[in-house]
């Protein structure tokens, strides 16, 4: 009997905890340090870096001396990141040495390639960095980044730091998986009971 009650005080106080507090996801950072210097698809933390059209990438150093991604022909392919199990946010820095003047840009999409989220930013020429992009978005499946004209040379722009949230369980199905324990303990206890005993026990008002 003692079992039983300590059961539900746990599973309840859980129940409790979830209602008041939803899970956290955490941010996920890919470098590209440990990258190939050249590669046609690349995956690291769950990620998937390939050029959009397919094609050659290649690792190169950025304006802030760490190493950045991008395609490689001309004119350069822009960049895709397939997120094994999704996300809810994506951000990357991308920029380049200012040899011309590029419209940066990040796009999400879900599975059905419907676009969720974009932003972009403005770059002027002779200016040399990196700048951070990000978006926000439900069911973000996967990510495509780079630059566009008035790029001379299609996306000539590196990548770094690419940073996403993976999705997380809805907080009513983890307390749909704590009702489920407290059900469980109730009939695991119940068994141990006569017949009589269960019904009395059943038909007691706050019995589970």
């Amino acid at each position: 009997m003692y079992q039983g009650r300590g059961l539900r005080h746990v599973v309840r106080a859980a129940l409790f905890g979830l209602a008041l507090s939803g899970p956290a996801a955490q941010a996920v950072v890919i470098d590209f340090e440990a990258f190939p210097d050249n590669f046609v698809s690349h995956t690291e933390a769950g990620v998937t870096f390939t050029a959009v059209g397919g094609g050659p990438m290649v690792r190169q150093i950025t304006p802030n001396s760490t190493e950045g991604i991008r395609g490689d022909g001309i004119p350069i392919p822009e960049s895709r990141a397939d997120i094994a199990g999704g996300a809810t946010s994506v951000s990357v820095d991308i920029g380049d040495f200012g040899a011309d003047a590029d419209l940066l840009f990040l796009e999400v999409y879900n599975s059905l390639n419907v676009l969720l989220a974009s932003d972009t930013f403005a770059l002027a020429q002779n200016v040399s960095g990196m700048f951070t992009l990000s978006v926000s978005s439900p069911g973000i499946a996967y990510a495509i980044f780079g630059s566009r004209a008035p790029s001379l040379t299609g996306s000539s722009v590196l990548s770094d730091n690419f940073t996403f949230e993976g999705a997380v369980p809805a907080p009513g199905t983890l307390l749909l998986l704590a009702a489920g324990l407290l059900a469980a303990g109730t009939v695991r206890r119940l068994r141990g009971l006569s017949p009589a005993a269960a019904a009395v026990q059943q038909s007691k008002p706050g019995a589970l």
